[in-house]
């Protein structure tokens, strides 16, 4: 006859309890993780029974003991249950329920938290085969060096997924032409990559919504341009870019379910078309951010001549042949050796050119430049005495559209030195930084270099 033991060590690692929802979770897999909510205790013993559950409980086939074995063998049947379950409900107890993005499948520990993740990232087998067809594509969407400076960044994202070690890596912008084959790149080539978990971002990057269980569940965070997004934020936005390339611990609130704080294995892709309003969706190019970009500039893809479905499906059928080449796929030394995010920050100059040209402190400066006419020309201040003149003058109405604070108006004052230091430089004193503003006839030339 079949032990208690022997049960608890065949069934015991495939049922878990979560008391905060009073519900049991069943790994309906012998071979994988495959967790599902069976809904009652009754659909869990069904599923328990159809795996042979009850295996080694016979009944007496005796006529003449029929009436004793049927309750020695429901007694058998109750007694298994009972204690199997006490034992679930003691021993094999989680504190959260859920997915996160880019890990795998089963039992984790956040902190002090044991936590059970009900599905991950789903990758085909890697094959050899011909892939042809999408490097071609990726050839035409980002020419020049930018393809191999793209499969760098996706082949990092890869293995950190894959192989469940979860290194960071920088936001990808990709801008271009309307139809030009951004959101193939986005949806055919890295969601399929990092597990098909892809998830839009938007209202979240802006602080539109704190729920986010959607996105705590996806290991690829997509924007294409802003979407339906209102009263969009560019400083709130760059915010939360450096945030979520920088910092893995998310956290992942949905409506009606528990909060956790935990890592996500995620990348961020961003796609957006070039030109006037579309520029406000690159994040302010300062210090701290430069490092956690690639900004890539792309082309229009000319070699998809089948209709969309036909490419997408082939796409599809060549992902085993895809992931088998980007496997062994050896990365441009040139665009790799970030200490941190392993790959090279970029910045398309043409790109970087577009926002500086409509930056926030691109907009300041003819705000500083009035202030300076008032003073015959020249001004010498601290940002703070800067800042106060600029409240109490007609441009007050204009400055309060572009800082909301005293901290940003700082750090727009520096980028300023940076991008135009013929019209305003800093210098230290022990009283703190000091700027002056020397107003010229001459259109001030921006300057500009690569990133990476």
């Amino acid at each position: 006859m079949t032990t208690h033991e022997q049960v608890w060590n065949t069934f015991g690692p495939r049922v878990i309890w979560y008391p905060k929802q009073t519900k049991f979770f069943y790994n309906a897999s012998t071979v994988r993780e495959h967790w599902i909510d069976p809904g009652t205790e009754k659909h869990l013993l069904n599923h328990l029974k159809l795996g042979g559950f009850y295996d080694g409980i016979v009944r007496s086939e005796d006529p003449a003991l029929r009436d004793v074995a049927d309750k020695i063998f429901k007694e058998e049947i109750a007694e298994r249950r009972d204690k199997f379950l006490a034992r679930v409900q003691t021993g094999n107890t989680v504190q959260w329920v859920g997915e996160l993005g880019g890990r795998v499948a089963g039992l984790h520990r956040v902190g002090n938290r044991q936590i059970l993740l009900l599905h991950g990232p789903t990758f085909p087998t890697p094959a050899e085969g011909d892939c042809s067809f999408g490097l071609k594509i990726l050839e035409e969407l980002l020419p020049g060096d930018q393809a191999p400076r793209f499969l760098a960044w996706l082949k990092r994202a890869y293995l950190a997924i894959k192989n469940q070690s979860g290194e960071m890596g920088q936001a990808l912008i990709v801008a271009g032409a309307s139809d030009s084959g951004k959101s193939l790149l986005q949806k055919r080539f890295i969601t399929p990559v990092l597990g098909d978990q892809g998830a839009d971002a938007i209202r979240f990057l802006i602080g539109q919504t704190g729920f986010n269980g959607e996105l705590g569940a996806a290991s690829h965070w997509m924007v294409d341009d802003q979407g339906d997004a209102v009263g969009f934020n560019r400083q709130v936005f760059s915010d939360a870019v450096k945030k979520a390339v920088a910092d893995p611990m998310t956290r992942i609130e949905a409506k009606g379910a528990d909060a956790i704080t935990a890592p996500i294995f995620r990348r961020l892709s961003i796609v957006m078309n070039t030109g006037g309003k579309n520029m406000a969706l690159l994040p302010e190019l300062t210090e701290d951010i430069a490092d956690k970009l690639i900004v890539l500039k792309c082309d229009k893809v000319t070699s998809l001549l089948g209709s969309t479905p036909e490419n997408n499906a082939r796409l599809v059928a060549d992902l085993p042949a895809f992931l088998y080449w980007l496997e062994g796929y050896e990365p441009d030394p040139e665009v790799m050796g970030n200490p941190r995010f392993g790959t090279q920050a970029y910045f398309h100059p043409e790109l970087k050119r577009e926002l500086q040209s409509t930056s926030a402190a691109a907009n300041l400066l003819p705000l500083i430049k009035k202030l300076s006419t008032r003073f015959e020309g020249v001004y010498e201040g601290t940002s703070q005495q800067i800042y106060d003149e600029l409240l109490q003058s007609p441009s007050r109405f204009f400055l309060e559209k572009i800082v909301k604070s005293i901290q940003q108006f700082g750090r727009l004052m520096t980028e300023i030195t940076k991008l135009y230091p013929e019209l305003v430089t800093k210098r230290e004193t022990k009283h703190g930084a000091r700027y002056r503003i020397v107003v010229t006839d001459e259109k001030p030339e921006i300057k500009t270099t690569v990133v990476g």
